[in-house]
């Protein structure tokens, strides 16, 4: 991270030449959080930001004390885990009182046993402070307490071995190389076992070929099928990228969110869903239910950030991390941010984001 402690910015207007307040930087280092190694590289934050004291650490990791103790994870690392499954711990307010994230509902239209909705997190690092690295964290941790099925949304497919390698490097090798998946090598099938679907498969332990989206897997098909062996997807990380979320196939018009959703298990899915270089869904128009409307090419709402927020709705416990060094270049572009908790009942804008 650059050093450079201060920038003026000089603009020159009709009005006469203006000069900007100076921003200054000071260093980082977390507040509240007292273990860990400092992180390798030099970290500054704005002056300003630096001036708001952050919440009082109340989260226990459950990670592996080596991942701690020998630096896998830096100090400003463990910290960003550390708030984020604190946040992970609560509910946004009135929840169960309203559709959506924005309208609020009559008596009648009240569904008690509707889920709450849990609340999520933003990590804004900058570029260079590892945050892919982080998301693996998060990772570690949630399969720690006990959570097999995580969502890891990217830009490309070359970030998923990256992926892979940062899972491999906190220690879960096995379990990069055998339960991480990529859904855009995936045919259009159903991922969750059924009746149906047993005794389909065999296993054949030297198969090398890549097969169910992953390399060197123990099972391959007894004949050549468009199906899957969902014994295969019980648990592990289901790597996307945005255009694979928005995908269609042609002939029977199966979408790959639905594909993910039912892989998730549904609404009381409770695993992490991250979307990394999340900006990508940053084009997005709401209505007043909250969700995307006017989507489409030359629209107000992109495909991509309409499939983000109908993720996020349609599985309301998941563990939401929003991660991108420029998550908010304009106000606007927070829309699909609806985790935050910014917006809508018990917050300072009641009627929901427009």
């Amino acid at each position: 991270v650059s050093n450079n402690n201060n920038a003026a910015v000089k603009n020159n207007s009709d009005e006469g030449h203006e000069e900007a307040e100076e921003i200054s930087y000071t260093p980082y280092k977390p507040a509240k959080l007292t273990y860990g190694k400092i992180h390798p590289d030099p970290v500054v934050e704005n002056s300003t930001l630096g001036a708001v004291a952050p919440p009082d650490v109340t989260y226990n990791l459950a990670m592996p004390a080596e991942i701690i103790y020998e630096g896998k994870l830096s100090n400003l690392q463990l910290e960003a885990v550390v708030y984020g499954c604190q946040r992970h711990m609560t509910d946004l307010p009135g929840a169960n009182d309203y559709h959506g994230f924005g309208r609020f509902q009559s008596a009648e239209d009240i569904v008690k046993e509707s889920p709450a909705i849990r609340a999520g997190f933003l990590l804004g690092d900058g570029a260079g402070m590892g945050k892919g690295r982080t998301l693996a964290g998060f990772v570690v941790e949630n399969i720690s307490r006990g959570k097999k099925k995580h969502v890891w949304i990217s830009v490309s497919n070359d970030l998923y071995e990256d992926a892979k390698r940062d899972l491999r490097d906190l220690g879960l090798s096995e379990f990069a190389e055998n339960n991480c998946f990529n859904m855009g090598k995936l045919p259009y099938a159903s991922l969750v076992e059924s009746s149906e679907s047993s005794g389909k498969f065999s296993t054949a332990r030297n198969d090398k070929k890549k097969i169910n989206g992953r390399k060197g897997n123990k099972r391959r098909y007894i004949k050549k099928s468009s199906s899957l062996d969902p014994t295969m997807y019980e648990e592990g990380v289901m790597f996307a990228t945005y255009s694979t979320l928005i995908g269609v196939q042609r002939t029977t018009g199966k979408t790959r969110l639905e594909q993910l959703i039912e892989w998730c298990g549904g609404t009381n899915f409770d695993g992490l869903i991250m979307f990394d270089e999340c900006h990508k869904a940053k084009t997005v128009d709401l209505d007043s239910d909250g969700n995307a409307t006017n989507v489409g090419k030359n629209n107000t709402c992109s495909q991509t950030a309409a499939k983000v927020v109908e993720l996020q709705n349609r599985l309301p416990r998941a563990r939401v991390v929003y991660c991108s060094a420029t998550a908010v270049s304009e106000p606007r572009n927070l829309g699909f941010m609806s985790r935050l908790g910014l917006w809508g009942p018990g917050t300072e804008h009641p009627s929901g984001f427009n």
